[in-house]
């Protein structure tokens, strides 16, 4: 029922997308609009994860993040998956369940022995009845086992260090927001929106995860918008 209801969501959204493409509706009313269908079917999307969703995929989705911030999450995870092996060699190799391959019962596991990594292909039958996504394990023999402590370990340093990417990211990005200054779309790639303060001239532009939806489809490169009482208008 959630995965007809979230389709349903989106049916009406590029409903009202293509109303707004054509000028047959007021912006404003739209935008508001839009604003809630989305986080309607972002709540649902949400509400209806399931076990095969990794870690980084769930922050990724809960929270505004720049494509640098994105590939710094991902490397976050790498990092603490081989620290925690580095840690405890002792116990013998590492093996954390990736992702789940597409259309198949099959697992990618990362193998981690000796600061080596490699990748194993391995069936949901030869996996611990309660393993998913994001566990860890050992192996007894040829089997596998659970590492409760080094799942938990691991999930916490990554939260940890999304969190705190996160809030490096939202605190560039309220820095470079000024009041009156002009910005330039340098980029719009994959509904991301690369601008340029062209007030002050700095050395680098910014990817703007909070720029307003309802203006999304006119911010083409080229385009200039203010920033003005916390938000960004059209610049004519």
């Amino acid at each position: 029922m959630k995965f007809l209801i979230y389709k349903g969501a989106d049916i009406i959204l590029n409903f009202f997308n293509d109303l707004e493409k054509n000028n047959k509706f007021d912006k404003g009313l739209l935008g508001g609009i839009q604003d809630f269908i989305e986080d309607l079917a972002n709540s649902l999307k949400t509400s209806s994860t399931n076990r095969d969703e990794d870690i980084v995929t769930q922050i990724i989705s809960n929270n505004k993040v720049t494509l640098a911030t994105e590939n710094s999450i991902f490397k976050a995870r790498e990092n603490a998956i081989h620290n925690y092996a580095s840690q405890t060699e002792n116990d013998g190799p590492l093996y954390y369940i990736y992702n789940k391959v597409k259309n198949s019962d099959d697992y990618r596991v990362i193998e981690i022995s000796d600061g080596d990594e490699k990748t194993l292909t391995v069936n949901k039958s030869k996996l611990p009845n309660e393993a998913t996504v994001d566990s860890c394990m050992r192996k007894s023999g040829n089997d596998f086992i659970l590492d409760n402590k080094a799942t938990q370990t691991i999930a916490n340093t990554i939260k940890n260090d999304a969190k705190a990417l996160i809030e490096e990211q939202n605190q560039k990005l309220a820095d470079y927001r000024k009041e009156g200054h002009i910005y330039l779309v340098t980029e719009d790639t994959n509904n991301r929106i690369f601008l340029y303060d062209t007030t002050s001239n700095p050395k680098f532009e910014i990817e703007e995860v909070d720029f307003p939806k309802e203006l999304r489809s006119i911010a083409t490169e080229g385009k200039k918008f203010i920033f003005t009482n916390g938000s960004y208008k059209l610049y004519e």
